[in-house]
Formats: structure tokens, C-alpha cells, sequence
């Protein structure tokens, strides 16, 4: 939309009023431009991957379980309504559609502020980082972690247990967690 304003308009210097009112309404940077992103983290602190093509998958595509479903929508509604939401683990048989199910939240809230950043279970102990980028933004973000398991030894479930019980530093209330599992 803005663009096609400096394509027609005779006088840039007229545009700043409308851009700074579009950039109140989306804000900038890649978040208002995509709608699902992966974390990867690297040795310089890690970033935000755009995916330009999400998953198209759609909870009415998914059947047999229309109650999970409905809980997932309405946990969803609420923390997009900016009321008290709750973190998710989605558990079950493999093949079953939870991280599919999980994955569809964006197609069904389409016109909403929401985001999704997949996080790798690897990259666990990068959460805090990944919340701070974040948490100045007027979008809501869903951390989705996909087949959430932990091996004896391991200790990345650590930051996880940390983000989730609260640490002195509070979670944003821009920030739900959504995993899933087959264990």
C-alpha cells in the first residue's frame, strides 16, 4: 500500500506524515514482512531466518482430534487478545498431526499479529536471546519447538525449565512456547 503511494505521488516530501503512520501501524524490520521464522544459532549469537513459504496446512485439513484442536485455537485466541495464555505441549504417537496442528495456528489466524519462531531443541540455551530480540515488539510470537525430547546427560531442557517456571528475568507477554513430542 505505501508503496504505491511514492509511485504516485508528484512530491516525496509530502509522503513522511503516511510513512510514519504506516510504520506505527506495521512497524519495520522483517517481522511485519513475515509471518514465520526459524532461529539459528551460530558462534556470532544467532538470528532470525525469514521463511517466505510457510507450511500451508490448515486445522480443517487435520481430523480425529477436535477437541486438542479447540483448546489449541482458544489458547491461542487468548494470547492474541493480550489475556492470559498458557504455554503448550502437544503429545502423542507419531504421525498423529501435532506439529502440524501447531504449525496451522498461522493459517488460521491470518489478518492477527501472530509469528512463529521455530527453535531447534539443540538451540534451547539460545531462548533468552531470542526472547530479548523480540520482546519490544508489537507482535505476538509463538516459540514452536518440534520433537521436544532429551537424552540422559542432556542439559538444554535447563534454560527451557527456566523460561517456563520464570527466572528473575519474566517471559514477554508477547511469548508462548508450543512443543511437541512423541515421548
Amino acid at each position: 500500500h505505501f508503496a504505491q503511494l511514492f509511485h504516485k505521488a508528484a512530491d516525496w516530501s509530502l509522503l513522511p506524515p503516511a510513512l510514519a503512520e504506516c510504520y506505527e501501524q506495521t512497524g519495520a524490520g522483517l517481522f511485519p514482512q513475515y509471518r514465520a521464522f526459524q532461529w539459528r544459532s551460530s558462534a556470532e549469537g544467532g538470528a532470525v531466518r525469514p521463511i517466505a513459504e510457510p507450511d500451508p496446512i490448515r486445522l480443517e485439513e487435520l481430523v480425529g482430534f477436535e477437541s486438542e484442536k479447540e483448546t489449541l485455537i482458544r489458547n491461542t485466541s487468548h494470547f492474541l487478545a493480550g489475556y492470559p495464555a498458557n504455554n503448550v505441549f502437544v503429545y502423542g504417537d507419531r504421525g498423529t498431526g501435532k506439529s502440524s496442528a501447531i504449525k496451522a495456528l498461522l493459517n488460521h489466524f491470518p489478518s492477527e499479529p501472530l509469528r512463529m519462531i521455530e527453535v531447534s531443541r539443540d538451540d534451547l540455551g539460545d531462548l533468552p536471546q531470542v526472547m530479548a530480540l523480540v520482546r519490544p515488539r508489537r507482535e505476538r510470537f509463538i516459540f514452536f519447538v518440534d520433537d521436544l525430547s532429551f537424552e540422559e546427560g542432556e542439559t538444554q531442557y535447563k534454560t527451557l525449565k527456566a523460561v517456563l517456571e520464570g527466572s528473575l528475568e519474566a517471559r514477554p507477554k508477547n511469548v508462548l512456547i508450543y512443543a511437541s513430542s512423541n515421548r
